[in-house]
């Protein structure tokens, strides 16, 4: 009987001891490994902070619009575009929302150029004070 009393007490001390930890196993010191990022320094955003739509035109030789625009962006619209390393020349025309919106009220025209050691892609924020 003092082996079954005894193996009582044993298994009493085991029981409490797992509901004293709730069962798991104590948590680890250091998180798990994670995955290295894996971000795209050539891909971004162009952003239209302002009240116009925009014509954008990328690395286009004739500024006059006589191409049609690579991008068009609303007021307040984001679009996602890849840029290859190196240098681009932006040019973009402002152009008041109406129905019969045909003249451009302000330009911008500049040349960007992508940070290689900027990992987390870039971005091109047009606002109205940009323009001329």
């Amino acid at each position: 009987m003092h082996h079954v009393t005894r193996a009582i007490v044993v298994f009493a001390i085991a029981l409490v001891a797992g509901c004293a930890t709730g069962g798991k196993p104590p948590p680890s010191s250091s998180p798990p490994p994670s995955a290295p990022k894996t971000a795209d320094a050539t891909q971004g955003r162009f952003i239209n902070a302002t009240t116009w739509s925009l014509r954008v035109w990328v690395d286009e030789a004739a500024t006059n619009s006589a191409s049609p625009a690579t991008v068009t962006l609303k007021p307040g619209e984001t679009v996602s575009w890849k840029l290859a390393q190196g240098e681009h020349r932006i040019v973009a025309h402002a152009f008041v929302v109406a129905p019969s919106s045909d003249k451009a009220i302000a330009r911008f025209d500049r040349t960007i150029a992508l940070d290689p050691k900027r990992t987390d892609g870039w971005f091109l924020r047009f606002r109205e004070a940009d323009f001329r």
